[in-house]
């Protein structure tokens, strides 16, 4: 099937771009073929574990799942203070065995740290700052957990991609996803029922597995702590920390203002074609910037970035109806309580597109110099800021409608795209200048 899979891909890069591979695109290809390998046996399942258990759940269990996601995807981001992205940078760049052990172990010795504060922090205040809002009182809990089995997982697998490591990547979450699989069908069968908290353990469970999987393999570069590096890495990765929380608020901004203004119900229909679209589209984007980011922070020469340019181009349309019929089909595996909506999976299928490339583009502009990424960081973000204020005035004063939510979205993208664009091509001046 891996052999298969790049046949293809050189067949459709010769037909898009009139010539063969280099042996460098070869190299790329092979690392991104572990990934998609792996992406296209368990995406399916997930995405198709994750329809049906909105479906058995209904919307306002749904919701409530969703919230935990939410809050958690917040914490995470406190957890590591931009160390994801500067620990893969350092590690692919450090030139001796040592140097990576190092950096590794000193950024996930912090993180385990952190959890542990965000942990207290969470028990101690967490039930006072829930109390004062419409949300379920119990809540705080499992976000607890949630973030700390994923703030785990994310820990190895910043090592596997800084390694190139992406068979036992593969391996890892073809594992997950079995986990998954058995879990979810033995709860349906057996014991024939299904709730928001029931479906959060059956993930944390098939996390824990991979968990345990990837220490096992990768047990020998937990050692080599400094403090030195650890603060030349914090140093780093504090924009991309705060790009990071910057983007958690803005990307969960919909949802919570849906489920504070209107209800969670609402906020279950809606997460239902989030997932749909771009729960689809994250999954794919994750099988190629899984590989591209440590590929491309190895590259002086961002001359590539053109071709990748024509590839986004020529696919938009076809990708454009393939998410269509994505979201009509897990709508219907949803059920009837989630309505499809012609309106609704137009405007998805369009902010899906133009999130996937945005999220390509982020990940060549991560590798720019300090200088052009905090004037990035600045530009992107006011838009950003910009559009959670058009939120919430919509929600607060003038009205309670989806649809506008929705077309601010899809406007916010496009800016932020041609913003990229922009910087991307400074890049490629400034390589060839320096």
């Amino acid at each position: 099937m891996k052999k298969l899979l790049i046949y293809a891909v050189e067949k459709i890069h010769l037909l898009v771009f009139g010539h063969e591979m280099s042996g460098q695109m070869r190299e790329f290809l092979n690392n991104l073929s572990w990934s998609f390998y792996a992406g296209i046996i368990s995406m399916p399942i997930s995405m198709v574990i994750g329809t049906l258990a909105g479906r058995y759940l209904g919307p306002a269990e749904y919701g409530n799942y969703n919230l935990v996601i939410l809050i958690s995807s917040y914490a995470v981001v406190f957890a590591f203070l931009g160390l994801d992205i500067s620990t893969i940078k350092n590690i692919v760049k450090a030139k001796t065995e040592e140097g990576k052990y190092t950096s590794f172990m000193s950024s996930a010795v912090f993180v385990i740290f952190m959890l542990v504060i965000l942990s207290v922090l969470g028990l101690v205040v967490g039930p006072k700052l829930i109390g004062k809002t419409t949300l379920p009182h119990n809540i705080i809990y499992f976000v607890i957990l949630f973030t700390i089995v994923t703030s785990f997982k994310s820990i190895l697998d910043i090592l596997v991609r800084a390694l190139e490591q992406f068979k036992l990547q593969a391996i890892g979450r073809l594992i997950e996803i079995s986990t998954l699989s058995l879990i979810f069908i033995f709860i349906v069968i057996k014991l024939k029922r299904m709730d928001s908290k029931l479906y959060l353990g059956m993930i944390m469970l098939g996390m824990i597995v991979v968990i345990v999987y990837l220490f096992k393999n990768l047990r020998k570069y937990f050692k080599g702590f400094s403090f030195e590096v650890l603060k030349r890495q914090l140093s780093e990765g504090k924009f991309f920390m705060l790009s990071g929380i910057l983007g958690t608020i803005f990307i969960s901004s919909d949802r919570l203002l849906i489920a504070e203004y209107i209800d969670v119900t609402s906020l279950g229909v809606y997460s239902a074609y989030y997932v749909a679209s771009l729960g689809l589209v994250k999954s794919l984007s994750l099988m190629l910037t899984n590989v591209l980011f440590p590929a491309t922070a190895k590259l002086r020469d961002k001359t590539f970035t053109k071709k990748l340019d024509q590839f986004l181009l020529k696919g938009f349309v076809p990708f454009y109806l393939l998410i269509c019929a994505a979201i009509f089909v897990f709508l219907k595996i949803f059920g009837k309580e989630y309505p499809l909506k012609p309106s609704y999976l137009l405007l998805f299928a369009l902010i899906s597109i133009l999130y996937f490339v945005q999220i390509v583009y982020n990940i060549i502009i991560l590798d720019a110099s300090r200088k052009r990424y905090v004037q990035y960081f600045y530009i992107s973000n006011l838009v950003n800021l910009l559009t959670v204020a058009y939120y919430f005035v919509l929600m607060q004063f003038l009205s309670k409608s989806i649809i506008l939510i929705l077309v601010g979205f899809s406007v916010n993208l496009v800016i932020n795209i041609l913003i990229q664009r922009r910087f991307i091509k400074i890049m490629r001046e400034d390589a060839l200048n320096a």
